[in-house]
């Protein structure tokens, strides 16, 4: 989190973070709602694109791309307080506050967990890609350790295994993943691992 804009250690600009400008856009969406005809595109566009992010699971850098209109909402809110303070408009400004710090409070309400699975299956995934196997197989171990039940991490670790040549090993790891793609009624998953299995 940046409270102002500076070069991070790849000499990129950066700025606020999304907890800054998520509040003050957000009270910008409900100070500006007199407006919403002129504004309709790009409330319909912001409103569309978080309940997606609601509804689904979905990687926090999908967000960027309704940033850029979240900052506009947000300099329209900055703007707003700065000519409410200007007009000694007290009452309405202490109103905003509460409602900047209420936002800004469940933005940054703790997540009571977070899986980590997916994260490293995906880093396994770029390493085996990088001709990096061994790394992929450390990775994959630890999306494991994670859910013993991933099986679609078991598979793919399976499928590194094959390609190093040990194939007693990948042989039991395909078919532990086999078994558990059948437990889930996974007839996709069961085909492809069956395929790997034929041309051990």
């Amino acid at each position: 989190m940046h409270d102002r804009l500076t070069l991070d250690s790849y000499g990129t600009l950066s700025g606020p973070g999304w907890g800054i400008i998520f509040p003050l856009a957000l009270l910008g969406i409900v100070f500006s709602w007199r407006g919403l005809r002129k504004r309709f595109v790009l409330f319909g566009f912001v409103a569309a694109h978080l309940v997606a992010l609601l509804l689904f699971f979905i990687n926090g850098r999908y967000r960027l791309v309704v940033a850029p209109v979240m900052m506009i909402y947000a300099a329209a809110m900055m703007r707003w307080l700065y000519s409410s303070l200007a007009k000694r408009r007290y009452k309405i400004v202490s109103l905003a506050a509460v409602g900047l710090a209420l936002a800004f409070i469940a933005t940054y309400l703790p997540v009571p967990h977070i899986n980590y699975r997916a994260n490293f299956l995906n880093l396994g995934n770029a390493y085996r890609d990088l001709g990096q196997p061994e790394r992929a197989l450390e990775n994959y171990d630890a999306a494991i350790d994670i859910s013993p039940d991933f099986y679609y991490a078991i598979f793919k670790k399976g499928q590194v295994l094959v390609r190093l040549g040990r194939l007693q090993e990948a042989e039991r790891t395909l078919k532990r993943a086999r078994d558990m793609a059948r437990r889930n009624n996974d007839g996709l998953n069961m085909r492809r691992i069956d395929a790997e299995l034929k041309r051990l």
